[in-house]
């Protein structure tokens, strides 16, 4: 199963954007889906709030786990990560036309609930998320080939 069709299947089964892009990714880095899901959840707040769409947030996960740093002293790999988050962000706004708020790609207004609540029912995330899905994960396939294909295992 590609990348994109386990990110759309967990779509379908009502996970929020950044839950799918980091579970589509999670077997790569030995990471059981149960628990890139459980990481993912407080990820996905920003899109609640009418801000940054899931699938930014979910990429910046994936991005984290094959490119992360763990040693605050080593300010190279930090500028290096800094970098490569900025890539990815200005690829993704680039092949969104500019639109990287969740409440923008949905056309509602998603802090309040009642809105939230007409997204569900009528499955504006199935209708209107795969174009965000698509870029974020096209995206990361490109920049872990290009920058550590060694990490891509699937």
């Amino acid at each position: 199963m590609t990348h994109m069709e386990k990110a759309m299947e967990l779509l379908r089964q009502n996970y929020h954007c950044s839950q799918a892009v980091l579970g589509a990714f999670a077997g790569d880095f030995g990471l059981d889906l149960r628990t890139a899901l459980r990481i993912s959840t407080c990820y996905g707040g920003g899109m609640r709030q009418e801000t940054t769409c899931g699938c930014v947030t979910g990429g910046l996960l994936v991005l984290g786990l094959a490119f992360g740093f763990n040693d605050p002293q080593d300010r190279g790999l930090e500028a290096c990560d800094n970098y490569r988050t900025e890539e990815y962000i200005c690829a993704f706004r680039e092949r969104m036309h500019g639109d990287v708020h969740c409440g923008v790609i949905l056309s509602r207004d998603i802090f309040i609930p009642e809105a939230m609540e007409a997204v569900r029912q009528e499955s504006l995330p199935q209708g209107k998320c795969p174009r965000a899905f698509l870029a974020s994960i096209e995206i990361l396939e490109h920049m872990l080939k290009e920058h550590g294909g060694e990490l891509l295992r699937a």
